[in-house]
């Protein structure tokens, strides 16, 4: 029997919440881009200074945290490990972001204490002005 789009949205939804381990969030799945519906999973903290996770489930997984932290992905469940330490790190606080203007320049460590940077620039929105600010997330 072939499983529906709901059913499959609902389920991936599910595992998701397992990879974040059981923490004190919401997890919520909405449908963005119109008549696409692209299936987003959100991870909204209660925390307050932790970031929130979104996941795009695309050809691929797009993960974003915080202001501008991105990685592409593997589809699921082939990204399931990568998701696994990005979640975890998130998760445990161990996301720190540079923003300034449209540019977001990140530093996330693993368990196994490796530091993995990245950056993205032309992002929407207001910005933060010329001088760089420094948000060091807590831990959800």
């Amino acid at each position: 029997m072939t499983e529906s789009k709901d059913e499959r949205d609902s389920r991936e939804a599910s595992e998701f919440l397992q990879l974040a381990g059981g923490t004190a969030a919401k997890v919520s799945l909405e449908y963005i881009g119109g008549h696409l519906a692209i299936p987003q999973l959100r991870l909204t903290p209660e925390a307050i200074g932790a970031a929130q996770i979104n996941l795009l489930m695309l050809d691929g997984v797009i993960f974003s945290a915080g202001q501008g932290t991105r990685y592409e992905l593997d589809p699921w469940p082939e990204a399931r490990d990568d998701l696994r330490w990005l979640v975890a790190a998130v998760v445990q606080g161990h996301l720190v972001e540079r923003v300034r203007r449209k540019t977001c320049k990140w530093r996330l460590t693993d368990a196994d204490g490796k530091v993995h940077k990245g950056g993205q620039w032309g992002l929407g929105g207001a910005g933060w002005g010329r001088t760089w600010t420094t948000i060091r997330y807590t831990p959800y």
